[in-house]
């Protein structure tokens, strides 16, 4: 039996920056970060005399993103991150999570999609994007961590 716990994403903080800018602004109201993968395409090798169907790595292909955010009208730096998105800016992201594992990743914002609304349930706009790079993941030192 493991001793170890699973990581849990409680305690996660996301950031955006603009370029041209050194700063980090938190993103305020994040519920979920959605897939940070990516992956690279193929290119085909196989010839005539192959047996065997032969494969090299294409390009990579960053991911596409959606973070969910509780909607918070009026708090300035999560109204800033939505207009960018409306605007189709590019930005810088990150994730750092509880335990002190980090990602950054440039981003082409191109959407904002508000959810279905309720008298009973919070507004939930989702910001979506596109990679543009490799994402680069590193360890943070927790006293670092907000």
């Amino acid at each position: 039996m493991s001793t170890h716990n699973a990581a849990l994403g409680m305690g996660t903080r996301s950031y955006y920056k603009m370029p041209g800018t050194d700063d980090w602004i938190e993103i305020i109201g994040v519920l979920s970060l959605g897939s940070l993968s990516g992956s690279y395409s193929t290119v085909d090798q196989t010839t005539l005399t192959d047996t065997v169907k032969r494969v090299s790595k294409g390009v990579f292909e960053p991911p596409e993103i959606e973070l969910k955010l509780a909607r918070y009208v009026g708090e300035l730096t999560q109204d800033t991150f939505i207009q960018a998105a409306r605007d189709g800016a590019q930005v810088s992201l990150r994730h750092v999570w509880v335990e002190g594992e980090a990602v950054d990743y440039q981003v082409l914002l191109t959407s904002v999609e508000v959810g279905d609304t309720s008298t009973e349930e919070k507004r939930v706009v989702s910001v979506k994007g596109k990679g543009n790079a490799h994402p680069v993941w590193t360890r943070v030192k927790k006293e670092d961590v907000a």
